[in-house]
């Protein structure tokens, strides 16, 4: 069941329920809606757009470690600025 349960989205509902297209939660109606939207509005469709693009970028980051002797003195910087 939809929470939207409209015939036609403006910016501010699409910023809203860009989550739920994207995760395929949203009803036919309201995923039709959306898209006819997308459709006219190069904003929102430039959104969308800018959200795929960090959504596969963050999907390549690794977690690195860092050399031991950088995270040594981070550690001793935190330390010396924690220490009284």
């Amino acid at each position: 069941m939809s929470r939207w349960r409209q015939t036609e989205f403006v910016c501010r509902d699409v910023v809203e329920v860009v989550n739920d297209y994207l995760e395929d939660v949203m009803s036919t109606e309201d995923r039709a809606s959306f898209e006819q939207h997308l459709h006219a509005c190069p904003w929102c469709a430039t959104y969308l757009a800018q959200l795929h693009q960090s959504s596969s970028l963050v999907r390549r980051v690794t977690e690195a470690a860092l050399p031991a002797d950088v995270e040594a003195g981070i550690r001793a910087l935190f330390r010396s600025r924690r220490a009284p």
